[in-house]
């Protein structure tokens, strides 16, 4: 059995379309509650044609942006799902999660050696002492310690 493998910018294309139609309703809903309040505050019935029309200015540009990037989502399933190379079998999805977990192990390994190998470099005896003149210019890695290594050298020269 082979499976479809979706693009991540479909998804986006989804749930970008969907965050708008929250959107559209969210505005929808307090559209319609101005409108009523304004026409309360004046002892008056609300009048249709003006509300239809304050409606649609407010959530139609939300409303049509949302169907149309869901549609550039469907169309580039539509389109992905015609080629061949993107569907996998369940063995090559099953390779794919071994080679996700080996990729993940191996990353774990070598942050552990990294880290084992910052262990013996501290412990280096032979490390020289920020003291010396060729200590301090080699440790000299931030601006604050340029300037202490400058200031010792001008008290020095005097």
């Amino acid at each position: 059995m082979k499976k479809y493998r979706r693009t991540p910018i479909s998804i986006v294309c989804y749930v970008i379309a969907a965050l708008l139609m929250i959107y559209t309703i969210y505005v929808g809903s307090t559209t319609v509650a101005t409108i009523v309040d304004y026409y309360a505050s004046y002892d008056m019935a609300p009048q249709a044609g003006e509300f239809v029309t304050y409606l649609m200015q407010n959530c139609l540009m939300p409303f049509v942006s949302s169907i149309l990037i869901c549609m550039a989502g469907f169309i580039l399933d539509a389109v992905r799902k015609a080629d061949p190379a993107n569907w996998l079998t369940d063995e090559e999805l099953s390779d794919a999660k071994e080679a996700k977990k080996a990729a993940k192990l191996e990353a774990k390994a070598a942050k552990a050696e990294t880290a084992k190998k910052d262990e013996d470099e501290d412990e280096d005896p032979a490390s020289e002492s920020i003291e010396s003149e060729e200590g301090a210019a080699f440790f000299a890695d931030t601006q604050e310690d340029k300037e202490v290594i400058e200031f010792k050298d001008l008290k020095e020269s005097k």
